[in-house]
C-alpha cells in the first residue's frame, strides 16, 4: 500500500470512529427522550388516580353521612336511593336550603373562611 492509500484508509477509519461515536450519541439521546416520555407518562397516570382516589373517598364519606342521618337507605336499592333523594328534594324548603348551602359555600371559598369557623362563631 502507498502512502497516500494509506492517510486514505486511517481518514476512513476515523470516520467511521466518528460516525460510530454519533450514533452512540443519538442513541443515547433517543433512550432518555423514551425514559422522560415514559416518565411523564407515568407521573400523568399517578395524577389522575390520586384525583380519582381524592373522588372516591370523597363520594364515599358522604355516601356513609348519609346512611348515617338517614339510616333506611343503608340497604336499599340504587332505584330505591335515587326515588328517597328525589323525594326529600321535594319536601317543601328543602330547595331553598340547598340554593342557600351552596351560595354560603361558594362566598366562604370565595372569602377564604372555612364553614367551621362561621359555624362556631354564629
Amino acid at each position: 500500500m502507498t502512502d497516500e492509500e494509506m492517510k486514505e484508509l486511517q481518514k476512513l477509519r476515523e470516520e467511521l470512529k466518528e460516525t460510530k461515536e454519533k450514533y452512540e450519541k443519538e442513541l443515547k439521546k433517543k433512550s432518555q427522550a423514551e425514559h422522560r416520555y415514559s416518565r411523564e407518562e407515568n407521573r400523568i397516570r399517578f395524577e389522575s388516580k390520586k384525583r380519582r382516589d381524592e373522588r372516591t373517598h370523597a363520594l364515599c364519606f358522604k355516601a356513609g353521612h348519609l346512611e348515617y342521618v338517614f339510616p333506611v337507605i343503608k340497604d336499599s336499592s340504587k332505584t330505591e336511593f335515587v326515588e328517597f333523594i328525589n323525594g326529600l328534594a321535594a319536601v317543601p324548603g328543602v330547595a331553598e336550603y340547598v340554593a342557600g348551602f351552596v351560595y354560603r359555600t361558594q362566598r366562604e371559598t370565595a372569602l377564604g373562611v372555612s364553614s367551621d369557623t362561621e359555624r362556631k362563631d354564629a
